[in-house]
């Protein structure tokens, strides 16, 4: 069966589709679009630019963390020079 795979994932979706759904219809949940400068998790999933990325990071709570690379000085070092 060629398109087996495919057939599960599109069945997956529509059952997480109408999960979704009855949450709306029963709960009342509010389901609404989310703008990637706003979306904290698209750090996890997409490229950003560098300030979104730092934006994002630091309203996660995650500290750069100033690693030296070989033959390169630190972040300290080079703000001394």
């Amino acid at each position: 069966m060629q398109h087996a795979g495919k057939h599960r994932r599109t069945k997956q979706l529509r059952i997480k589709d109408l999960k979704i759904r009855e949450y709306v219809t029963v709960n009342g949940l509010i389901v609404k679009d989310v703008a990637t400068k706003d979306n904290v998790a698209d750090t996890l999933t997409k490229p950003l630019p560098v300030e979104l990325f730092r934006r994002h990071r630091a309203s996660l709570g995650i500290q750069e963390l100033d690693l030296a690379v070989e033959g390169k000085p630190d972040k300290r070092e080079r703000e001394a020079e």
